[in-house]
């Protein structure tokens, strides 16, 4: 009894203890997906800014330095001269590359989004662009203090951000998930050192039942050893002794039920 009993404490003590470390480890998780997050802005602004300042500065951009921001792992960067794509981004960039680029101008036209036209400076000059796992930092400008007049559009990808998000949740899950047979473990322990004075107390319930068991039952033989006395040999000279110790076992089973009931 008292074996099931402790397995089921021990489960729900497994389950409050894991859904309150899930919910530790959720908290633990958003606020280091928050700060790499941060961090991958910071290197955006940081990368635009760069980008922003030598196209202002640069003229004409040289292949070299295009090819270079180009290169930059996921990053992509799109040139139009006078809303025409110049002939860097249309040789350096995959057709997949300007597709993508295009779209990013239209969904750019239909929000009615102005290009900036200094320097990247403002935290929220930029918007992002694309669902999870494709998303990107998008920075839109324009070079108009000069003939012909450039516009660009700067896509940071967050694709590794998210493979990192991935596999951080997917190693805080595994670390959740391992933790479990620990505290089950730990539960059972814990439950059985719990329980174990009430098992204790149970087994001397059952010794003192038995006991008085054993009490009630010997002068309950007496009575029925002298009632069959009587019965067989009713004219015994016996009688009087036989009354006698029936008398004295009752008051005993009396006194022996009072003490159980005072017990009670």
């Amino acid at each position: 009894m008292f074996q099931r009993v402790q397995i089921k404490l021990s489960l729900v003590c497994c389950a409050i203890t894991a859904l309150l470390a899930l919910a530790i480890v959720l908290c633990c998780l958003g606020i280091s997906e928050k700060n790499m997050y941060g961090q991958e802005e910071a290197l955006f602004c940081l990368n635009a800014n760069t980008v922003s300042y030598e196209l202002h500065t640069k003229n004409p951009v040289s292949i070299q330095w295009y090819m270079r921001n180009v290169d930059a792992g996921e990053d992509l960067l799109y040139l139009k001269v006078d809303g025409v794509p110049s002939t860097l981004s249309e040789v350096a960039l995959t057709e997949p590359e300007r597709r993508l680029a295009e779209e990013v101008g239209e969904y750019i036209i239909k929000q009615g989004i102005a290009p900036i036209t200094g320097n990247f400076t403002a935290e929220k000059e930029y918007f992002e662009y694309g669902g999870e796992g494709s998303k990107f930092l998008v920075l839109y400008g324009a070079v108009s203090e000069q003939q012909p007049c450039v516009t660009y559009l700067y896509l940071y990808s967050l694709k590794p951000f998210w493979q990192n998000v991935k596999m951080q949740r997917i190693g805080f899950f595994a670390v959740w998930l391992f933790s479990i047979p620990l505290v089950y473990l730990f539960s059972y322990g814990f439950t059985s050192h719990a329980l174990q004075p009430v098992a204790q107390n149970h087994e001397k319930q059952k010794e003192f039942i038995a006991f008085a068991s054993h009490e009630l039952r010997s002068p309950l033989a007496v009575l029925k050893t002298g009632l069959s006395m009587l019965e067989h040999k009713p004219n015994s000279g016996k009688r009087e002794r036989i009354f006698s110790l029936m008398g004295n076992e009752m008051s005993r089973m009396e006194r022996l039920i009072q003490d159980l009931l005072s017990l009670t």
